[in-house]
């Protein structure tokens, strides 16, 4: 069953714009798809994606957020009342047609934040070219954004991603929550691993601070937000964290 809160608007055909020096016409460049996936559970995708929300939106793009976990939407609850944010479940194959229609609206020309929901691998190799390859249509790069922890259960399925989705650019994301660089050595000492870090997509995220997880995850409060409204502490805790991040991930939101 899939569950979306709040209708998509309908898809429209991409708009050219008028190229005034010779008369050619050009179509609108779209932006980016970053999609946060990992189908276990507890590997901070959802806390990654609230980090990509609020850099992204401190750099001046728009965004569209999508959650896909209707069972516990943190992305959608603390994002959803400054953002245009769906929750889509990708259960079946209608959540991936309903995620590939927006992705595929010209309308929508700022980034598109994707996160993922634990399990439905299946459904995952079965529908995800369906994505891939709406992005790739109307000119959209797709970003794949894959946190892992110290575990072999979170390395299994990405070779599996990879081959659902073609045409994305993955990227591993080692969350300094779970350790230093060189504790993750299941995945560093493995072939995948070695192939990632030899390509250089591998990011070591620095920690969110644990006042502000928790404003996000118990008070349903985005970064951005607890910039604005948050107390002196929580902001003194972001002012310290934010650069690092940025840091840190500016390979996948600079483009």
């Amino acid at each position: 069953m899939t569950i979306i809160m709040t209708r998509p608007q309908p898809s429209a055909p991409a708009a050219p714009s008028r190229d005034r020096a010779n008369g050619t016409t050009a179509m609108t460049k779209l932006d980016p798809v970053l999609m946060l996936w990992q189908p276990k559970g507890g590997c901070n995708k959802s806390v990654t994606t609230a980090t990509a929300a609020l850099l992204l939106t401190e750099s001046g793009f728009s965004i569209v957020g999508i959650d896909t976990d209707p069972t516990n939407p943190d992305v959608y609850r603390a994002h959803h009342g400054e953002m245009r944010c769906e929750c889509i479940a990708l259960d079946d194959e209608n959540g991936f047609t309903s995620i590939a229609r927006l992705i595929s609206d010209a309308r929508i020309t700022g980034p598109i934040l994707i996160s993922g929901a634990a399990g439905n691998v299946e459904a995952f190799k079965d529908n995800a070219a369906t994505l891939g390859l709406s992005a790739s249509r109307v000119g959209r790069r797709f970003k794949m954004i894959v946190p892992i922890d110290l575990d072999t259960d979170s390395l299994i399925h990405i070779e599996d991603m990879a081959e659902a989705l073609p045409e994305a650019e993955i990227h591993i994301i080692r969350p300094r929550y779970f350790g230093r660089p060189e504790q993750f050595e299941v995945f560093n000492e493995s072939d995948l691993g070695r192939k990632f870090l030899a390509e250089r997509r591998v990011i070591d995220l620095p920690a969110v601070p644990a006042a502000l997880v928790r404003r996000f995850k118990t008070d349903r409060m985005s970064f951005s937000a607890v910039a604005q409204r948050g107390d002196v502490a929580d902001v003194a805790a972001l002012d310290v964290w934010r650069p690092k991040a940025r840091a840190a991930l500016a390979p996948l939101l600079d483009w």
